[in-house]
């Protein structure tokens, strides 16, 4: 049995409290009918720093296991909290071809929720991947520019910064 809680990287909010409470509420209903499942889980990487009292028979790592995480932040304050982390080191070197390249106009909202909006004209590059091969949700706005062909080029910044 398991699932998935959707913002463990906030430390102190209530939703994550609500998705762990119904999640043991399903399990109760789940063992009151006679099935026991072998393997329980319902952290994943932030979890596993964040809700530990949350720990099943496993947990599910993810993000983390490619050496990096989002970083711990108070629902409260709105800033992270330092003193949380994970000890992990990134462990792939990351490379994609571009899919296409768009011209878009200024005030253009781009990514994911339109995080991004174009200040100016701009040209962007689809990227054929995404957090789920690895590639750090953060990583736009962490480095200010990647490389494409051999020419340095400025990149969209991520709307999870």
């Amino acid at each position: 049995m398991c699932s998935h809680l959707t913002s463990a990287e906030v430390f102190d909010g209530p939703t994550t409290d609500d998705q762990l409470l119904r999640f043991e509420t399903a399990y109760a209903i789940v063992t009151e009918f006679g099935l026991l499942p072998q393997l329980v889980h319902i952290c994943n990487s932030a979890a596993i720093v964040t809700r530990p009292q949350a720990w099943k028979e496993i947990v599910r790592p993810g993000i983390s296991l490619y050496g990096y995480y989002e970083p711990f932040i108070s629902a409260v304050s709105g800033t992270a909290e330092s003193s949380l982390e994970l000890p992990v080191i990134p462990v792939l070197t990351w490379k994609t071809r571009i899919a296409a390249l768009r011209d878009l106009d200024a005030r253009q909202p781009i990514s994911y929720g339109g995080g991004y909006i174009t200040q100016a004209p701009a040209k962007i590059a689809i990227l054929p991947a995404g957090y789920a091969d690895g590639l750090n949700r953060i990583f736009p706005t962490a480095d200010k520019s990647s490389y494409a062909a051999t020419s340095p080029a400025s990149s969209a910044p991520s709307p999870w910064t």
